[in-house]
């Protein structure tokens, strides 16, 4: 005669919450291995990623007693391109550069054939030059007709320029900026140290 247990509904009991714990244990390594993957040593990359440019800084005002602006400044940008690049951009596409070369020399207002003679010249000098001014401290519009026509192998420096709204008045009082963007002379070299701004950084995300 068989012994029944006296225990029924207890085992079941028991036997139901090991199979949940087990399919609950499951189901979390699952989740973690979709979202987290596998474990390593090694630092995961970040699903965003920061790019930094360097920001130039403007220099301070000039005023005078009564809060008129004498000097101020302004942003300007230096067009530069690289020679190597141009020319490899040609091989790829014969009579690109000579239309490129066209376009800058609108947006610009100097003749096409400058910027030939710039590339030119450049890679005459060392074939593997990779860089060159085209035009220095250009405004902002500028800077914005050549940034239109997303040259690729066109790139632009930030270069902080002064203007002074009474021109020539006090100049040798005030002093002035060279194109290098070094003072020279007057209030911007003796205060230059208040005057100078400090670059930072720019940081944009991206996915």
């Amino acid at each position: 005669m068989k012994q029944t247990s006296r225990y029924p509904m207890r085992r079941v009991v028991v036997a139901g919450a090991l199979l949940i714990a087990f399919v609950a244990v499951f189901v979390v390594k699952l989740v973690r291995s979709r979202w987290c993957g596998p474990t390593s040593t090694t630092p995961r990359p970040s699903r965003c990623a920061a790019t930094r440019a360097p920001s130039t800084a403007r220099g301070g005002d000039i005023v005078d007693a009564n809060g008129t602006v004498l000097a101020d400044s302004v942003m300007r940008y230096d067009i530069t391109l690289s020679p190597k690049q141009a020319k490899a951009r040609e091989a790829e596409d014969p009579g690109q550069l000579q239309r490129n070369a066209t376009e800058l020399g609108a947006a610009l207002g100097i003749p096409a054939e400058h910027v030939l003679t710039v590339i030119e010249q450049s890679l005459a000098a060392d074939a593997d030059s990779d860089f060159a001014y085209l035009a220095k401290q250009v405004d902002v519009a500028a800077y914005d007709r050549v940034a239109a026509l997303k040259v690729p192998w066109v790139y632009s420096q930030e270069h902080p320029g002064r203007i002074y709204p009474n021109g020539a008045v006090a100049g040798n009082l005030l002093g002035w900026i060279t194109a290098d963007g070094e003072p020279a002379g007057g209030l911007e070299a003796a205060q230059d140290q208040c005057l100078a701004g400090v670059d930072g950084e720019v940081s944009s995300l991206h996915s």
